[in-house]
């Protein structure tokens, strides 16, 4: 797979995790027991994560090339996504969101 691909679908994980948190947003209020307002600071970590994670990785891959960050933040992303579908609570899931969106702008910096 070239790298273009492999860009392509970073992308495509991009919408996804926008995109699916409206879907599982009853099932999360009821599974964790959580407000509305804690729904909207879990779906803004993730873009505060990508805010946070554009300036940090965009400067480390300035620093260290791009290609060599991508593959790291790529697996650290996919590593993250997996996890955050077991978080136990309100906050481990929060913090998650917020990783997760910082790993995930290294596509926007290639």
């Amino acid at each position: 797979m070239n790298n273009l691909s492999i860009l392509g679908v970073t992308w495509v994980f991009d919408g996804y995790e926008v995109s699916m948190l409206s879907l599982a947003t009853l099932d999360l209020q009821a599974d964790l027991n959580i407000s509305s307002i804690q729904i909207g600071y879990i779906a803004s970590a993730y873009l505060i994560g990508c805010c946070i994670g554009a300036l940090f990785f965009g400067y480390m891959a300035s620093r260290f090339g791009r290609k060599a960050l991508f593959s790291i933040t790529l697996l650290i992303y996919l590593i993250s996504i997996i996890v955050q579908s077991f978080m136990p609570g309100y906050v481990y899931l929060l913090a998650c969101r917020l990783f997760t969106g910082a790993t995930n702008e290294i596509d926007e910096i290639n």
